[in-house]
């Protein structure tokens, strides 16, 4: 600051100030030198805060602050489908203003930032966090040491690897990771495994073209005209840092050549004074509108101040080496890729566990099994009806009433064919076929039933009434009566099932399991099944059930009282009870299958 004033009392009045290069001393300067309407350029004071310009409205710089590539990380992240990342930094007072500043940028792409920790040593607790949130992409930020303690912080917690992603921004070269912390809790090799899961970003201090710049400098010609200059000089310093003072002796240069067309009329640069608040306007307004090719790249600036034309580079360590991947342009919000980055597993790491939907079905193999054995119940329900057919002038035939035989083989044949229904799903069929099927599934089955036990109840039914009679009186009731009895059975189930589609629409839902992790790194197995379903499915299916199950009790009713006929042709009352005992004995086995499919998959919350 003594400087600052002693330039200020000195003559010949100062028009513009280049520098300084610390960044804090910049921020004197510039909150100070803007009351003698000066205009600053610094070509390496890169703290966001210059930025502001409500306390630094006359300042310019080069180099990119801190924060300007935060286009290009959120770009990254983007450009790979991420939406969960976490930011870690050293305690920095600068890197206090990138956190704020890149986690407010990255929020507004949508991008879940869940933590931000800032840590004064080793990052042990905050990294332990992280791990601990399942965070699997990580911005970085340090110098030197701080990188060399959070990379082996790293390694001992075993965070990196194939499923994780570390971002830093890269302040030098490799020399920091030749050499161990100084606890020596970690070697160099520790150093290097980590790195391998680390990619790098950087703004390009030298450009990478031929162009020739408005200085007619190419890059070549500049590093090999700056290294001369080191030699006569015997000086030795980065040409990279030196690109950017060069390119603010260029503006600030140009600025004021172009003023020379915009100043009041007799007025020259020698005129101004630290009072001519008009001439400090033509200053900024020709800064401000400058635009020309430097050797750090294209000189434009924002309104902030901050240059608009940054290329970050992005880099990946391999092979101990920097391996340069590619660079994304501000000014086009491009990526331009030269490399494809070798992920360690070979694949793109994921942000967060996965959810895997599975679709539970019958198995194909069950499917066929059971399909087969269908067919061949089908192949014998046609063979007991040719034999009816054929046999059906026989008097054993003739007793057993040869025409609802065909209706109850009827009824099996679609009891066979339900089989198949309820295990199409193993064919992977569309929701809008699965829901046609699951109509038609339940109405099979039921029809199947009342087709086959409503045509053997009414034999029974014929044969209770004759053997029953104690009157003198012939009863006689005809085949015709019976199948009567048998289609107000079908009209039943026909009803009822058009009352249910119409007033209470069946529909597919997805029930799911709770998500399971076990054995997986990367995924969790979200299983679910489709089922056929409605809003008040129990009460229907109760209704079922319940008319079903008098028709169960009818039919066993029967069974007894007719069995101490002695005609074995009308006597049905043990096949029956055979078929009551092998269905009461798979209702168990049916329920409990249905009730573990019910605890095994839950609705989604």
């Amino acid at each position: 600051m003594r400087e600052l004033f002693r330039l200020l009392n000195d003559r010949p009045v100062q028009t513009m100030i280049l520098g300084p290069m610390i960044s804090t001393i910049s921020m004197a300067i510039a909150e100070t030198a803007r009351w003698w309407n000066l205009i600053q350029i610094s070509p390496i004071s890169f703290v966001p805060g210059l930025s502001d310009k409500t306390k630094y409205p006359y300042f310019f710089r080069t180099i990119p602050s801190v924060t300007s590539a935060n286009d290009a990380r959120v770009a990254f992240i983007k450009h790979y489908g991420w939406t969960r990342v976490a930011i870690l930094a050293r305690h920095k007072y600068y890197f206090y203003e990138l956190v704020n500043s890149l986690s407010n940028d990255l929020q507004k792409a949508n991008i879940t930032v869940v933590a931000s920790e800032i840590y004064q040593s080793r990052p042990v607790q905050e990294i332990a966090r992280l791990k601990e949130r399942n965070v699997r992409v990580i911005f970085a930020f340090g110098i030197y040491d701080d990188l060399r303690d959070l990379f082996c912080e790293v390694y001992l917690q075993a965070y990196y690897g194939n499923k994780y992603v570390w971002i830093y921004e890269q302040t030098g070269e490799l020399w920091w990771m030749n050499t161990p912390p100084i606890d020596g809790a970690c070697s160099v090799d520790d150093l290097k495994a980590v790195a391998n899961s680390v990619i790098t970003t950087s703004e390009i201090r030298l450009r990478e073209d031929n162009i020739t710049t408005l200085s007619r400098y190419t890059t070549a010609g500049f590093v090999k005209a700056y290294t001369e200059k080191e030699r006569q000089l015997n000086l030795t310093s980065d040409p990279t840092y030196a690109s950017f003072t060069y390119d603010s002796m260029w503006a600030a240069a140009v600025a004021l050549n172009d003023s020379l067309l915009h100043l009041p009329m007799g007025k020259q640069l020698e005129n101004f004074t630290y009072t001519d608040d008009n001439m400090r306007e033509v200053f900024l307004q020709r800064m401000r509108n400058l635009s020309f090719e430097g050797i750090s790249g294209t000189i434009i600036f924002k309104d902030t101040g901050d240059t608009r034309a940054l290329r970050t580079k992005f880099r990946q360590y391999k092979d101990n080496a920097y391996v340069d991947l590619g660079y994304h342009d501000s000014l086009t919000s491009n990526f331009y890729w030269q490399k494809e980055i070798a992920w360690p597993g070979g694949f793109i790491p994921y942000d967060n566990l996965r959810i895997m939907d599975h679709k539970l079905t019958v198995s194909p193999s069950v499917l066929y099994i059971f399909s087969s054995l269908s067919g061949v119940g089908m192949l014998a329900t046609c063979v007991c009806a040719w034999f009816n057919m054929v046999k059906r002038n026989s008097k054993i035939i003739k007793m057993s009433s040869p025409n609802l035989n065909y209706l109850i083989l009827l009824g099996c044949s679609l009891g066979y064919i339900s089989v198949v229904l309820y295990g199409i799903d193993a064919l992977q069929p569309s929701k809008e076929q699965l829901q046609t099927l699951c109509k038609t599934k339940m109405f099979v089955l039921s029809l199947a039933f009342s087709v086959a036990f409503g045509s053997l109840f009414a034999k029974t039914w014929r044969v209770f009434v004759i053997f029953t009679n104690e009157t003198a009186k012939k009863i006689v009731i005809s085949d015709k009566k019976l199948l009567l009895q048998v289609v107000l059975f079908i009209l039943v189930d026909v009803i009822l099932f058009l009352l249910w589609f119409c007033i209470d629409p069946v529909k597919i839902v997805e029930s799911e399991h709770s998500p399971n992790k076990a054995n997986m790194e990367d995924y969790i197995l979200n299983e679910y099944v489709w089922i056929c379903t409605s809003t008040y499915a129990h009460i229907w299916q109760t209704v079922i059930y319940a008319l079903k199950g008098l028709v169960l009790v009818f039919g066993v009713f029967l069974a007894w009282q007719t069995r101490k006929v002695s005609i074995p042709a009308l006597n049905d009352s043990k096949y029956i009870v055979l078929g009551f005992k092998k269905r009461q004995s798979y209702e168990p086995v049916y329920q409990q299958y249905v009730t573990e499919k019910q605890q095994h998959y839950e609705p989604r919350q």
